[in-house]
């Protein structure tokens, strides 16, 4: 199967700000249903597994959720106040469109911008605090607003998924959703060849507020290996510099492997030497001292090793975020290969050869 760009489009349009990912983990088991039994935790993580009584057990995890805005109060003349969830550039937001997820429907509003004639010298080129920001949903006072929209509704930019040119997409959410693409990909490639190995797929949640989703993968029973997926910040564009994100990642020329803090370092050798086997472009990133993904909660969970995997992504956190569609395929294919590695050479992948050197 080549890349499948409607998959990747659905992920990205379907809303699921941290902490509210429902309906895009309804879009993830309604792809891989056919693989085996699909498992919630109370949380909403997402777990699906292939070759269930195989080993050793590989688990490989991509966050689903999203970065957005919550509505915090309905001001009486009917505008909403917000705040932002995760990491996100109060900048991006003034005269934008934003959807607003209420129960009765998405809700579209725009975020408050006075004319640049009416601002001071000061403000020009600037933006308010997000507490500051308000949006407007075309109500006339607060009731009204009410019946639309209510406290705790998520919001989300107003973009789409496009393609751009041969390779490029972009779209929202592509943080992590390319992830999540690679992975489900991986556990389909697996399961048309299975190994030796059981092949978990966990999608979770909360990576952007309090990686809470990865954390409670304690409570599952703990694979042997564990890979996290996630994206890294591209540095081919004007404004990003290699020493700003510990090395030199371009869109594509293939997957990340994360080495340091990142896993094991028999791990990234065996990834390293899949990568190599498949005649594989990929790219080597140092992890000196954390990642800033549910990695640097769940790493300590498989009891022989761990990993780390990404792409390359621009503009992340912005209302449009740019990938590599072949580095996603790439990636996937290594995951599934990795994962076939480590059911045939668990030695190596818990790294007793290396201890023994």
């Amino acid at each position: 199967m080549s890349f499948d760009l409607e998959f990747l489009r659905e992920l990205s349009e379907t809303p699921g700000v941290s902490a509210y990912e429902r309906h895009v983990q309804k879009a993830v088991g309604r792809r891989v249903a056919e693989y085996g039994a699909i498992e919630y935790d109370a949380l909403g993580n997402l777990a699906v597994t292939v070759n269930e009584h195989g080993s050793p057990h590989v688990l490989v995890t991509a966050h689903v959720d999203q970065i957005g805005l919550v509505v915090t109060h309905v001001l009486d003349d009917g505008f909403l106040q917000f705040e932002k969830v995760g990491i996100l550039d109060p900048v991006l937001l003034p005269g934008h469109r934003v959807t607003v997820h209420a129960v009765g429907g998405q809700v579209t509003g725009v975020v408050c911008r006075p004319p640049t004639h009416l601002l001071t010298e000061a403000q020009r080129g600037t933006a308010p605090d997000i507490r500051q920001q308000r949006i407007d949903i075309g109500a006339k006072s607060r009731e009204e607003a009410l019946g639309r929209v209510a406290i705790g509704d998520p919001a989300t930019f107003w973009s789409e998924f496009i393609s751009m040119g041969d390779d490029l997409v972009a779209g929202p959410a592509l943080d992590n959703r390319a992830g999540v693409y690679a992975a489900v990909r991986a556990l389909e490639l697996y399961a048309a060849a299975p190994g030796p190995a059981r092949f978990t797929v966990a999608t979770t949640v909360r990576e952007e507020t309090t990686f809470l989703g990865a954390k409670a993968l304690a409570g599952r029973p703990l694979p042997d290996f564990l890979v996290v997926i996630d994206g890294d910040f591209a540095c081919d564009y004007p404004g990003v510099e290699p020493d700003q994100v510990r090395g030199r990642f371009t869109l594509g020329s293939g997957p990340v492997i994360n080495r340091g803090a990142g896993g094991s370092e028999a791990m990234f050798d065996l990834a390293r030497q899949t990568a190599e086997s498949c005649q594989m472009e990929y790219q080597v990133k140092a992890d000196p001292y954390n990642t800033n993904t549910d990695a640097d909660e769940s790493l300590a969970l498989p009891r022989l090793g761990a990993l780390s995997l990404g792409y390359a992504i621009r503009y992340a956190h912005s209302p449009y975020e740019v990938v590599s569609a072949a580095d996603l395929e790439s990636l996937a294919h290594l995951v599934s290969q990795l994962v076939g590695r480590i059911g045939e050479e668990p030695q190596a992948a818990a790294g007793t050869d290396f201890f023994a050197q």
